[in-house]
């Protein structure tokens, strides 16, 4: 025995190709709104970074003054030696976090030019320079 397609011009292998073929831009779909999803969380992100590492940078110079201040303080007695490790503290936790965030920024851009496919400042492929 044999088919003969006539009768049904092969329309069962049709529908499957067809739903496959669906299916297919589906996936293909969520994948790529998700890159876009993943890329724009990074963006943002990096621009969180930013924000916080330009407010740590403006601060930064005041307290390592404060703390000169604090450590000649402490050399002719005028503070306490808890005063100034207070603020000797406080200006060490900033630098941290300054390392940090400048660490996050470096792994955030490393993930995006991952999600991209390409170096962050690199031209995208269909445009010369």
């Amino acid at each position: 025995s044999f088919d003969i397609p006539v009768f049904n011009r092969n329309q069962g292998i049709i529908a499957i190709a067809k739903a496959t073929r669906e299916q297919l831009n589906l996936e293909y779909q969520a994948r790529l709104h998700q890159a876009q999803a993943d890329i724009a969380a990074l963006v943002a992100d990096l621009q969180l970074i930013s924000q916080t590492e330009q407010i740590l940078e403006t601060a930064l110079p005041r307290t390592r003054h404060a703390e000169q201040v604090m450590a000649e303080g402490l050399k002719t007695g005028d503070i306490t030696e808890i005063a100034y490790q207070s603020v000797r503290a406080d200006l060490f936790n900033k630098e941290l976090r300054l390392l940090v965030l400048k660490q996050n920024r470096a792994e955030q851009m490393i993930a995006l030019q991952i999600a991209l496919g390409r170096l962050w400042n690199e031209a995208p492929a269909h445009v010369t320079k």
